[in-house]
């Protein structure tokens, strides 16, 4: 799986689109307090609308045998967190858990067993709705405590997805003006599911209008995990290019642009998969 801004290049004509601690366990014979640190990545990058790495809240969950669940916590910070979040939850020696933790769900998540966390989604109000923290997810499937063990730690991955979109001239007639005036999302998803992987199932299930962003030669833009797999083009995500053109002989008048639409793949699949970057 391709780890968050690894780049899947996409083409298109005239456009060329788009925390680790060692730690200490203390306890008595039977329980240790074991430390958990969420690596939630830092990327260096320019300011961008999104927030990519901030973190607001944390629910974190213990399910210990048969799926059952042993401990949740909710936390909220009153600012943002970065890279690595350090976490302690008391456990019993010898035993097999596995644990889970979402960032940036903005609200406490309530107590559920497994089975239910399976099934658990992640909704957005509105395309752009994680401008306060993008939603991430990590787990450790059979994790099994001994005294001798040091920090678990847990990469986060991001339910989203990033496309950058970059505008490549160099095969235009120098008299050609070629202009991005709009970039946005078709069929972006309103939910995912918090395990991948997720999928979108029906038309209603996706905003009328996706993320979108104005103008400028490389735009940036985010969906929710939509792992089609042939193409449907009631269901496949898609970038739509509102371009403005002129030519000596046409050009585009009164904000009537040309829209150009290319529906985003990974080989022969119309798969749009979270924690990655598509250029």
């Amino acid at each position: 799986m391709k780890r968050y801004f690894t780049e899947t290049v996409l083409c298109c004509v005239l456009a060329s689109i788009m925390c680790s601690c060692r730690g200490t366990l203390a306890g008595s014979d039977d329980g240790i307090r074991q430390s958990i640190v969420l690596d939630c990545g830092r990327i260096e990058t320019k300011a961008v609308a999104a927030d990519e790495d901030a973190v607001w809240d944390i629910n974190l969950y213990i399910f210990g045998e048969g799926g059952l669940i042993e401990e949740h916590k909710f936390i909220r910070y009153p600012s943002p967190m970065y890279g690595e979040i350090h976490l302690l939850s008391d456990l019993i020696l010898h035993r097999e858990y596995t644990i889970a933790a979402v960032a940036n769900a903005g609200y406490d998540m309530g107590v559920m067993d497994w089975d239910d966390f399976k099934k658990a989604s992640y909704h957005l109000s509105r395309p752009d709705g994680f401008t306060h923290g993008m939603p991430m997810l990590g787990k450790a499937m059979k994790y099994r405590t001994s005294p001798e063990s040091e920090s678990l730690n847990i990469d986060m991955e991001r339910l989203l997805s990033k496309v950058t979109v970059k505008l490549d001239r160099s095969r235009l007639d120098r008299d050609v003006d070629f202009n991005v005036a709009l970039v946005r999302v078709g069929n972006c998803p309103k939910a995912a599911g918090i395990l991948p992987p997720s999928r979108i199932a029906s038309p209603s299930e996706v905003f009328q209008s996706g993320y979108y962003t104005e103008g400028g030669d490389i735009n940036d833009v985010y969906l929710l995990e939509n792992m089609q797999g042939a193409l449907d083009k009631d269901l496949c995500s898609y970038i739509e290019l509102e371009i403005d053109y002129e030519s000596p002989v046409y050009y585009t008048a009164d904000g009537r642009c040309l829209k150009y639409r290319f529906y985003l793949r990974e080989g022969n699949s119309y798969m749009v998969q979270r924690n990655c970057h598509y250029t």
